[in-house]
């Protein structure tokens, strides 16, 4: 579905999600999609240099496949974030 897909991103959905996301500073973000009937939610936000776009119901749903329903207008496609050896922190 989307050809700038990188192997080590991966996508989240729903709107708590995705504005808790922007606030860490530690999570690389390469897009956000957000639902039209969302846009105004945007104007509360400052998204640097993060690629923001606005899509519809088709968008969504071929993105979550329909059955996943919660993603309530909000997508973001994040970064995996570095493993820790919690054992080396002991």
């Amino acid at each position: 579905m989307n050809k700038n897909f990188k192997k080590d991103s991966f996508w989240v959905g729903g709107k708590f999600t995705v504005l808790e996301i922007i606030k860490n500073a530690k999570r690389k973000i390469h897009q956000i999609i957000v639902h039209e009937k969302n846009k105004k939610v945007l104007d509360k936000f400052n998204f640097k240099n993060i690629r923001v776009k606005i899509e519809n119901d088709k968008f969504f749903d071929k993105l979550f496949k329909k059955d996943f329903d919660i993603h309530q207008g909000f997508a973001a496609e994040v970064e995996k974030l570095e493993k820790i050896d919690l054992i080396s922190k002991i």
